[in-house]
């Protein structure tokens, strides 16, 4: 071979090694374009948060179902959590005046109820006594008119 056919050679794998180059980087841009946005995601994903994303996925696909339901029940286990921090919350930041105000108006309630249910009724007994009193009153004379 002469060094001129040699020289033409290396032109010509040079021109297909070119080509090639060129016909791989269309190909890239094509696959580019038309990848899914999943796809995009995930090429953007470190491996590690890949595999992550594989063993959740892999777990709750082996859960039971006592533990999705345990898991349903637990944002509402969160609720009532936040429901009592946000009464102890409350009472916490009430000022002294409000607090105040509302033992005054417990005391007030208190006073206004008979201290048991005995007190209670001595009393309704005491008040009915008086009254069926005042009846027979009104209905019999005293001994004082019978008197005059």
């Amino acid at each position: 071979m002469a060094p001129n056919d040699k020289q033409n050679g290396n032109i010509f794998d040079t021109a297909i090694d070119t080509a090639k180059a060129g016909i791989e980087n269309v190909r890239e841009k094509v696959n580019e374009a038309t990848k899914s946005e999943e796809e995009k995601e995930a090429e953007n994903k470190t491996t590690t948060e890949w595999i992550g994303d594989k063993i959740t996925g892999v777990h709750e696909a082996t859960k039971t179902e006592e533990q999705k339901e345990a898991e349903k029940s637990i944002p509402e286990k969160i609720g009532e959590k936040n429901s009592d921090v946000r009464e102890k919350v409350k009472e916490a930041t009430k000022s002294e005046e409000q607090k105040e105000a509302e033992k005054s108006t417990s005391e007030k309630i208190g006073d206004a109820l008979p201290e048991s249910a005995t007190e209670a009724g001595s009393k309704l007994g005491g008040m009915i006594d008086s009254g069926v009193q005042k009846v027979r009153e009104s209905i019999s004379p005293s001994d004082d008119s019978e008197k005059k």
